[in-house]
Formats: structure tokens, sequence, C-alpha cells
């Protein structure tokens, strides 16, 4: 089967997912949501990383190098979720990753001291 060529200067990021063994003991479950995130993302990657209205694909700025990225994902739900679910979560993520805006953790402030554990 031939492969099709990709486009010089964009690469889809590529995307690591991790499932924690601690929370799902069996490697079929782990299997089953690393799958189910890939394929959110599959389904996904051209809205949140833009498509040309052309069809083309997105490229860098002229002149810029190209590059990529690389992402990677921690599920750390204590459950198995739907699809439409993951997929709304992964979108809202990677706009705010894109928009300089990722969200942190509560309570987390850059200046914050650590506080001794009792």
């Amino acid at each position: 089967m031939p492969i099709a060529p990709q486009p010089v200067g964009f690469f889809w990021p590529k995307v690591l997912v991790s499932v924690s063994k601690r929370q799902f003991k069996r490697a079929v479950d782990r299997n089953r949501i690393k799958r189910l995130v890939r394929e959110a993302y599959r389904l996904h990657k051209a809205t949140v990383f833009g498509e040309a209205p052309s069809g083309q694909w997105p490229q860098t700025a002229p002149g810029a190098e190209p590059h990529t990225w690389a992402i990677g994902l921690v599920y750390v739900a204590k459950q198995e979720e739907p699809l439409p679910l993951l997929a709304k979560k992964l979108v809202a993520g990677l706009q705010a990753l894109l928009a300089g805006q990722a969200s942190q953790p509560p309570g987390y402030s850059k200046n914050a001291k650590p506080q001794a554990r009792p």
C-alpha cells in the first residue's frame, strides 16, 4: 500500500498517552482507554490545530523552520469515560495549550513555598 507523502513544513503533533497501572490493574482496561484517547485525538486534531479551507495541510510561518510538537497526555480519571466526553475535554485542553493558557492545578503558584507534610 503506497503511503502519501506528508507536506513539507507541517507535521501533526506526536501524542503519548499514559494510563496509570495503579488505577486500572488490567492491561485490557488500560489499552482500551489509550485507544479511546487516541481516537478522540485523531477525530479532532484538524479542528484543534487547523486545516486550511482549501483542504491543504497547515504550514509553519513563512521562512520558519519546520517543527513538530510532542504532547504527553496522562489519564487521571478513576473510571473509563465515554468517547464524547473524552473528546470534549481533550479539545478543551489542547486549545488551552495552544492559547498559552494551559490550566494549572488548583492552588498552584510559581511563588508558593512547599508546605511541610504532616
